[in-house]
């Protein structure tokens, strides 16, 4: 999302401000692909924090049409989720 008029500290923040919220973007994601592991406790705190997260959301001014943005964010992680992964099996495989 381009911002036009901002000076260069406020771009640096609504860029620090975009990444976190695709990183939570992204675990809400990873955490679903992780249902049937939690218990029904664990289930209902991760349901709380992505409702949260939701809020946060909409009040940050992340409407519905900068879901594609967000996803394209959310690509990038998830990318970096890969190589976190293959380093993390190396270390278990090697421990």
């Amino acid at each position: 999302m381009e911002q036009k008029g901002l000076t260069e500290a406020q771009k640096q923040q609504a860029v620090e401000g975009n990444i976190l919220m695709a990183m939570f973007y992204a675990t809400c994601e990873q955490s679903e692909m992780l249902e049937n592991k939690f218990k029904q406790r664990e289930k209902q705190i991760f349901k709380n924090w992505k409702n949260l997260g939701d809020k946060l959301f909409q009040s940050s001014g992340f409407a519905p049409e900068h879901k594609e943005y967000l996803e394209k964010c959310t690509d990038v992680i998830h990318e970096a989720g890969e190589h976190i992964r293959k380093k993390t099996e190396q270390v278990i495989v090697e421990a």
